[in-house]
């Protein structure tokens, strides 16, 4: 049962492989996953960490994130989509740094990305995130997570 199930997984992530392939080779891809905590108030919307895997999106120019529950860091691999334009990470729960790929301007602009709109929660104090060429830099609105009652 094991080994079928391996063989079902390989072919999973094969058939995977090629329609990001196929996309990234016949379409511009544009991704809206913003607003899905319309109240702002954290009970609601995408949350968890952003997948590495918009990052193999060479054809990506928006990814729209903003007004949910995301957590930890901005992929770096984000970066480094030079077809990327529009990028909003706005009221949510990232921290961390906005990956220099977007704002190094020593990087040659054919391997970076292109973006020309870039917003996160880096404004206020503390900053959520720091981000030093931001177009944006909104005020956190979103409630932090509560606390575990086992008081971690």
């Amino acid at each position: 049962f094991c080994s079928e199930m391996y063989l079902y997984i390989v072919f999973l992530s094969f058939v995977c492989s090629l329609c990001i392939i196929f996309v990234n080779a016949f379409y511009t891809v544009n991704i809206n996953l913003s607003e899905n905590d319309p109240d702002n108030d954290g009970s609601s919307g995408l949350d968890g960490e952003i997948p590495e895997f918009f990052g193999t999106f060479s054809s990506l120019r928006w990814l729209k994130l903003h007004g949910n529950r995301l957590q930890g860091e901005i992929p770096a691999s984000l970066s480094d989509l030079s077809s990327l334009v529009r990028l909003t990470f706005h009221n949510n729960r990232l921290q961390g740094e906005v990956p220099s790929g977007f704002c190094d301007e020593n990087i040659p602009t054919n391997t970076r990305s292109s973006i020309k709109n870039l917003t996160a929660d880096c404004g206020g104090d503390p900053r959520e995130i720091e981000c030093s060429c931001c177009t944006l830099c909104v005020v956190e609105t979103v409630p932090a997570l509560p606390s575990r009652s086992d008081g971690t």
